[in-house]
């Protein structure tokens, strides 16, 4: 069964207004996920959600340049630490239909 997975980002304190969350399944043949993270929150709903099982997580987050609203693929740079995404230890247990977990970056 797939679970729906939801909670709120951080970066130094505030919360994250635009990136994504990726979960990776780690030793089993789960289904990956990926959600965009606005505001602060993000939200896989159960029928996109990860299967039950252990997940490694990525994070990104990107700022727009001067303030500007601009969507991530127009050059927005992302702005989280290496060790939150593509060197990311970051794990999640998935181990219930509804799992929510915050993450402080």
């Amino acid at each position: 069964p797939r679970s729906e997975v939801s909670g709120a980002v951080s970066l130094n304190g505030s919360p994250v207004q635009q990136g994504s969350i990726d979960l990776s399944p780690i030793g089993h043949e789960g289904r990956a996920a990926i959600a965009p993270i606005e505001g602060g929150k993000y939200l896989i709903t159960e029928d996109q959600g990860p299967n039950q099982g252990k997940y490694r997580v990525e994070i990104y987050a990107f700022e727009a340049k001067d303030g500007a609203d601009q969507d991530a693929d127009a050059g927005m740079p992302q702005v989280a630490p290496k060790e939150f995404n593509v060197e990311s230890t970051l794990e999640l247990e998935v181990d219930s239909e509804k799992v929510t977990k915050d993450f402080a970056l």
